[in-house]
């Protein structure tokens, strides 16, 4: 069976137009592909704190964002269930999943090793991770580390044949997510995509080609 990773925006699981569509695709897909998604909750952080979330957040920040994180992910898993997904919700450094270090003394971090192998003893029990980028170093410090960076780096230690980065409610931030998608590249995914729901349906349920697909240049 193939393997294929999501990295999905808060606010497209906040609109239910989009996390009912979403919701959809991912019971097809999980009986199809080996499947893992990562998620993030800026939008509800944003929302219930009342200001945008800090690029190097504050350890109250970040303890708060990890709060959402939960949150969300526990509805998201939730609902699955009640659509016979066999969904659960992980924090990233579960079990050592991923483990991160902080960059100086801020609390932003950057991944140092994974254990794919708890991935895989999930897939064999036809399990659905639904990941909260939640990591922590090895003396238990929370870290910032995005949803896009959890999900390229897991996609590429899994050999994933596919990556989405999903933006169905327009983040702005499609730049920054086709680097990520490089990077997944680089470290082992086949093929990546920055794309709409619409490009995900098409391409990973009827398997047909987007001009959504990232691809590195000979010059990589």
């Amino acid at each position: 069976m193939q393997t294929l990773a999501l990295s999905v925006l808060g606010k497209d699981l906040d609109d239910a137009l989009s996390f009912n569509r979403l919701k959809a695709d991912v019971k097809k897909l999980s009986s199809r592909f080996r499947l893992v998604v990562a998620h993030d909750a800026r939008f509800q952080f944003e929302r219930k704190e009342k200001r945008p979330l800090p690029d190097a957040p504050t350890e109250a920040d970040l303890e708060r964002y990890a709060d959402s994180l939960v949150q969300l992910g526990k509805i998201f898993t939730t609902k699955l269930s009640e659509d016979l997904v066999p969904a659960m919700q992980m924090n990233a450094h579960h079990l050592g999943l991923v483990q991160a270090e902080r960059e100086g003394e801020s609390t932003l971090g950057k991944i140092v090793a994974v254990k794919k192998e708890i991935l895989e003893k999930l897939f064999a029990q036809n399990v659905v991770p639904i990941l909260a980028p939640i990591t922590k170093t090895k003396s238990g410090r929370l870290c910032f580390v995005s949803a896009d960076a959890v999900a390229a780096r897991l996609a590429g230690e899994l050999r994933a044949d596919m990556i989405f980065f999903i933006d169905d409610c327009g983040s702005g931030k499609k730049e920054e997510r086709e680097k990520f998608a490089r990077e997944s590249l680089m470290n082992g995914a086949k093929r990546a995509f920055v794309s709409d729901l619409s490009g995900l349906e098409a391409v990973a349920l009827r398997g047909e080609r987007r001009s959504s697909e990232i691809t590195l240049s000979p010059s990589t």
